[in-house]
């Protein structure tokens, strides 16, 4: 959910505008059933625990976008969303456009770079706006892509900057960072997801110009820095300020992975650095919380499937942190459930796009992998077996192809061979430090490739292959969760673990029953994977799809050693399906919309409201667990937070603080792990060595020596930038300043090249609009958005009376 603070007349009032809650009127076609359907408690149970809203989604998801982006008190700009004003827009760009030559004329460099950014924030809001006020107006997307072309202008210019004021170019690549690399994903994901309810076939464009929207925003900070250490602490510091939840550091780390994945691997070094320290800061809280394992899980598992927005990033974050964290069994089974979730929400998502075109498009959008990396292809193998569709596997078969074949090219010539040999060494890293799991996809998708190259180029997989089954034996010998960490969801896989299996049985005790654990769990894993569809269509998709896939000797062994009859599963499933269907009719009216596109029901359906004070009525759980105490947002699990003070942390790592980046020297830097030009060096564990790290270690504590690194409160800026949190109290109203407050950023202080004449005046923008919506009646606290055009009129209508 989201908290966006939109227009009336000359001030805002927050309304929470629920991107994830649109998913929740996706609803499925009607099933017909002969026989009236015996709901059991335990399905009655199971559908009301997935419909309680995530407080901690709600409250990580809050923005207000005037204050973050520093943006007028009085800022209510014109947007197209009428023919008049459309044409009024025109004039404001067109008077923007001016003021930007006149900057680029007769003031300097560093006055110009301020005003580009804070043309590229307005434009931001500015789509906010719109989607508020029409949501199937097709120039939201070109908003967006005005928006991402002016943080391009703002990188070009930083770079421009950077050897004539160093300080200066640091100083605005870390307020890009913080605002436009965690802030705005915020906001892109809320308009994306209804964007999905409204606009289908703009999500291909609206996609990747929101992950282009990211790159920007991290090339700006690369360019700044000195090398990959200074940016990583620019990275790391501007995440930990938007930190407000126990597991903030998932949403941090999905926004570093997408944009990550626009940069070559000689530039992942700082990215790697901050996405590790996110999912450490999100580990180390886990281990704190002061309630069961169960409880963990289920509210962590609520949070990261209500994060709108969710994507491939958001996968390979899951499937990071499943790997290497030190986490209780409950917690990774959650995990792996987690990824069968969002994988099914995703191609439900795809599936209701009006036409194959379309449908084909949005794959491609959302399923897209750049480079065509050996990790990129192994999760590609994962996610098509977990996909029910058999038309969008198909389409990701063609994706995974097109991936491979990027792949093969880079072995076209001598000229790749460095940067082959690189990416295999960054591979083999990840294997070895536990980053990466050696499960059954990471053998097939090698020996996919290799059957593929040369004998002289089939020694980069051999290698792979070693580093992978040294890490499998390591993970049997001390990882309590192996066989969790190494199944997978296709039965089927277990004849490449058998390949494997002659290769390692010799170096692990118990070895023959370790292996059986695996399979075992392959079987759970699948009954996991039919157990969340909440369509029986998709449960007999997937008899279709392993029918034809698992060998019958595989199926034989499964039958018969661990009772799973494959029959017997689809039927139950079926019947579960339709018991969640069958209650949710009853109990709502509606049919079941689905576990991945419902994200709860906090603040209810548009219709249930309270009669006396036009609030949404409460049908969340009436008591919150042991544990957790009831807030504005939810059931909260109780959190210590701790305020984050940059400058310590910054002295902590050996740097100096400059006000609102963190400077090594570059000597530093180089012993740092990273040189000056951004490659890694030789950091982490090598094959033999003796210092391997521990899978089962304790929580290390993060970023203070001795101190668990917990979370920053919500005014985590420097105390020269101090600006207090915005946020209603328990009465709905919202918390304002005291009279005559005004905050006081940090002034970018820099000599500037060249003074404008003394009479020179900035040309204004249009003025903005007298806004008169039709009066209406009510106070409005928060909104569960419904897939209908006159959703947000409604929202904006009961805003500006309020």
């Amino acid at each position: 959910m989201l908290y966006f603070f939109l227009w009336r007349k000359l001030a805002w009032r927050p309304v929470l505008v629920s991107g994830l809650l649109v998913l929740s009127l996706m609803v499925l076609p009607a099933f017909a059933f002969a026989q009236e359907t015996v709901i059991s408690d335990e399905v009655q149970a199971e559908v009301e625990q997935e419909l309680v809203t995530s407080a901690e989604a709600v409250k990580d998801t809050e923005v207000d976008i005037k204050q973050e982006l520093d943006l007028p008190a009085n800022f209510d700009p014109v947007v197209p969303n009428n023919f008049v004003n459309s044409l009024r827009y025109g004039f404001k760009k067109f008077g923007r456009n001016v003021q930007k030559a006149a900057y680029k004329a007769f003031a300097s460099d560093q006055k110009e770079a301020q005003l580009i950014k804070k043309q590229a924030d307005k434009a931001l809001a500015e789509a906010v706006k719109l989607q508020s006020l029409d949501p199937d107006n097709e120039k939201v997307v070109g908003i967006v892509e005005d928006y991402k072309s002016k943080l391009g202008e703002t990188k070009d210019k930083i770079e421009k900057i950077r050897d004539r004021d160093s300080d200066f170019a640091k100083q605005l690549a870390a307020q890009v960072a913080e605002d436009n690399l965690f802030v705005a994903p915020k906001v892109l994901s809320s308009i994306q997801e209804n964007l999905f309810a409204h606009r289908p076939e703009a999500i291909p464009d609206f996609v990747r110009t929101k992950e282009e929207a990211l790159a920007v925003a991290s090339e700006a900070v690369l360019k700044a820095s000195g090398d990959s250490a200074e940016a990583a602490e620019a990275f790391k510091i501007a995440a930990f300020k938007q930190f407000k939840t126990p597991f903030s550091g998932i949403a941090a780390a999905d926004a570093l992975a997408a944009a990550k994945e626009h940069f070559g691997v000689d530039q992942h070094a700082a990215f790697d650095e901050a996405i590790k320290a996110s999912l450490e800061n999100v580990e180390n809280n886990l281990q704190t919380l002061p309630v069961t394992d169960e409880l963990k899980a289920r509210t962590f598992q609520r949070y990261v499937e209500q994060l709108p927005g969710t994507g491939v990033s958001r996968i390979r974050v899951v499937e990071q942190f499943r790997s290497s964290a030190d986490l209780p069994p409950v917690m990774i089974e959650k995990m792996t459930e987690m990824k069968a979730r969002m994988v099914g929400h995703m191609s439900k998502r795809i599936e209701q796009a009006p036409s194959e075109a379309a449908r084909k498009a949005i794959t491609e959008a959302m399923f897209q992998f750049k480079d065509g990396k050996v990790e990129d292809l192994k999760l590609m193998n994962e996610i098509k077996d977990i996909v029910p569709s058999q038309e969008v596997r198909q389409h990701m078969q063609r994706k995974h192809e097109e991936s491979v074949n990027k792949f093969l090219n880079k072995f076209g010539n001598d000229q790749n061979a460095k940067a082959v040999t690189a990416e295999f060494q960054a591979l083999n890293r990840k294997v070895e430090s536990g980053e990466m799991v050696p499960d059954a996809n990471f053998f097939k998708t090698l020996e996919g490739l290799k059957s593929r190259l040369s004998p002289e180029q089939q020694k980069f997989i051999s290698e792979t292959e070693e580093a992978g089954k040294q890490e499998m034996i390591e993970r049997m010998k001390q990882d309590r969760n192996f066989a969790q960490r190494l199944g997978s969801f296709n039965p089927a896989d277990i004849e490449f673990l058998e390949k494997v299996k002659r290769d390692v049985q010799g170096e692990v005790a118990d070895f023959e029953s370790k292996f059986r654990a695996i399979e075992r769990q392959q079987a759970e894993n699948f009954r996991k994977l039919l157990d969340v569809q909440d369509d029986p269509e998709k449960i007999r998709e997937f008899k279709q799809h392993f029918e034809q896939e698992i060998p019958e000797d595989i199926k034989k062994r499964f039958e018969g050693q661990y009772e799973f009859k494959f029959e017997d599963q689809y039927q139950k499933f079926e019947e579960r399906a339709r018991e969640r269907n069958e209650f949710f009719q009853e109990k709502f009216g509606k049919e079941f919309p689905g576990q991945q596109q419902f994200p709860g029901q906090g603040f209810g359906f548009p219709h249930e409201r309270d009669d006396q004070t036009q609030k949404p009525r409460l049908i969340g759980p009436p008591v919150c667990a042991d544990g957790t105490v009831k807030t504005d947002f939810g059931c909260e699990i109780k959190f210590e937070k701790k305020e984050f003070k940059p400058a310590e942390f910054c002295a902590q790592k050996g740097g100096t603080w400059r006000g609102s980046f963190c400077e090594f020297s570059k000597q530093q830097g180089d012993h740092e792990g990273q040189g000056a030009n951004g490659e890694q060096s030789e950091r982490g564990p090598r094959p033999g060595e003796s210092d391997r790290p521990q899978l089962n270690r304790p929580g290390q504590p993060f970023p203070g020596e001795g101190e668990p690194f917990q979370r920053p409160f919500e005014d985590i800026r420097p105390e020269e930038n101090f600006r207090p949190p915005f946020k209603p109290d328990e009465t709905g109203v919202p918390f304002r300043p005291p009279e005559g407050f005004k905050p006081t950023p940090e002034p970018i202080q820099s000599p500037q090249s060249f003074h404008p004449p003394s009479d020179f005046k900035s040309p204004a923008e249009t003025p903005p609009p007298t806004f008169q919506p039709t009066p209406t009646s009510g106070d409005v606290q928060g909104a569960y958005t419904e897939a209908y055009p006159d959703l947000f009129k409604f929202l904006f209508d009961r805003l500006s009376s309020a």
